[in-house]
């Protein structure tokens, strides 16, 4: 008689997927840091998220700029909300911030390669942590991330916010060691409301360091 033979299905995968955002909250929340740091909150006619996604988008896209007007409004009324005055001259702003930035740093280096929402996934141990980096550039020895953030920064300063999102750079700087252990990494939080810029910068030597650290975090959410 005729035999089949059928395989085994693969075990189901168990460990944690987590986006690194949520990596960010989870920590804070377990860390005592009830800020939620949200993005643009002094806006009345943008929600903090809103009002990120309008800045990230004129940063990716470009426009041309007589029509950053239209394009903020066009861009929240996607999102269902409709932007005060204040808040297209705000994104407007925070944008050229990070455009200039963008431009200054990228002519000071000898790039190889440019993302824009650079999607990424951080192996570790049954876990993934994925995540969209804003910029990612690539150079002949590094990559450099660079995250625009929008938080208002009049309650609090840009050192204790990039001690917030430590677990977001992590998970990132994880994932592009994962693809390339021979580049360093840097990443560079530049927080569009005042215009500074807090760093962070990992060896590959650094590699089993970075996995130890991201991993105490993870187990927050297991």
């Amino acid at each position: 008689m005729p035999e089949i033979s059928i395989p085994s299905p693969p075990e189901r995968d168990t460990g944690v997927r987590v986006t690194a955002t949520t990596l960010v909250n989870e920590v804070a929340e377990h860390s005592g840091d009830g800020h939620t740091y949200a993005a643009g909150e002094e806006s009345p006619g943008l929600s903090p998220t809103t009002f990120g996604t309008v800045v990230h988008r004129l940063n990716e896209l470009r426009p041309p700029r007589d029509e950053w007007d239209s394009f903020v409004e066009r861009v929240s009324q996607m999102a269902g909300e409709e932007p005060t005055t204040d808040d297209i001259h705000a994104a407007i702003d925070h944008a050229d911030d990070a455009i200039r930035f963008v431009d200054d740093l990228e002519a000071s280096v000898t790039l190889e390669a440019v993302h824009d929402e650079y999607s990424v996934m951080a192996r570790l141990d049954g876990s993934r942590i994925v995540g969209d980096i804003d910029r990612l550039l690539v150079t002949p020895d590094r990559y450099h991330i660079i995250d625009y953030k929008t938080n208002d920064l009049s309650a609090t300063t840009s050192g204790n916010l990039a001690a917030h999102y430590r677990p977001q750079m992590l998970s990132y700087a994880l994932a592009l060691f994962q693809h390339d252990p021979s580049r360093r990494v840097r990443a560079s939080l530049r927080f569009t409301d005042t215009g500074f810029e807090e760093r962070f910068e990992w060896e590959p030597a650094e590699l089993e360091d970075v996995k130890s650290e991201l991993r105490e975090m993870v187990d927050l959410i297991e």
